[in-house]
């Protein structure tokens, strides 16, 4: 099954498989873990596959410092990824299977610095500040992680059922930096809640969709990228 990867935040959660009875002849049972499902999650992501537009909230958590909140858009359409961020500072990001750019700019007095990064898209996988255009935006995520975790949970006195998923990379596939990754589904309004990372120096990024629209339209031009002028490129 085709289905689009994402992120880079997400709820940690307690997990735990459904164990099942099974008779056995003599009148005799056995109780044996059963496989976890994710064929929801899976169902879930199929849906990203056609003009999605969402808005979202990052956060970052470190040892050393205050969280940080930024806030922006994502913009989604047939594997093509567009994220940007518009407060408190400046980024952006646009993935058009091929190529990824990664735009940032930061302030020094009155002059603004621009900084972008050329990714080639074999490359996503490896970098952990690139979750989110991996998980939404390529078909071979579900081979860079394994499932180790999955929980159903219930929300209080919102009726609203979720399904959650720990996951580590695979050695040689996934990124090197990410230790854990963690998606949460809304099954009830059949959407990506939230999902976070970790990577290996303890550092947290979560992503919150505070609003998802389907079946949008969305120009094709919004996943062509222009370098901006007086910008410093670098490639990776």
């Amino acid at each position: 099954m085709k289905v689009l990867r994402i992120l880079l935040i997400i709820g940690l959660a307690v997990f735990a498989a459904d164990r099942v009875s099974i008779s056995r002849a003599g009148n005799s049972s056995e109780e044996v873990a059963a496989a976890p499902s994710i064929s929801a999650a899976k169902e879930i992501l199929l849906k990203y596959k056609k003009p999605v537009k969402m808005v979202i909230e990052k956060e970052l958590l470190t040892a050393w410092d205050d969280p940080k909140v930024s806030k922006g858009e994502v913009f989604l359409a047939e594997g093509n990824f567009y994220l940007n961020i518009t407060r408190p500072e400046k980024s952006k990001l646009v993935y058009n299977k091929k190529t990824m750019w990664v735009e940032t700019r930061t302030k020094v007095g009155v002059k603004e610095n621009i900084q972008v990064l050329k990714i080639q898209s074999k490359e996503i996988l490896k970098k952990g500040s690139l979750m989110m255009a991996a998980l939404f935006g390529q078909e071979d995520f579900w081979k860079a992680f394994k499932v180790i975790k999955v929980t159903e949970v219930s929300i209080p006195h919102s009726k609203e059922q979720h399904q959650v998923l720990l996951l580590d990379p695979i050695k040689g596939h996934g990124p090197e930096e990410v230790v854990q990754l963690i998606i949460k589904f809304n099954k009830t309004k059949k959407t990506i809640h939230s999902f976070s990372y970790k990577d290996d120096l303890e550092n947290q990024t979560t992503y919150t969709f505070k609003k998802t629209f389907f079946k949008q339209k969305i120009n094709a031009s919004k996943f062509e990228y222009k370098v901006p002028k007086n910008a410093t490129v670098s490639k990776h």
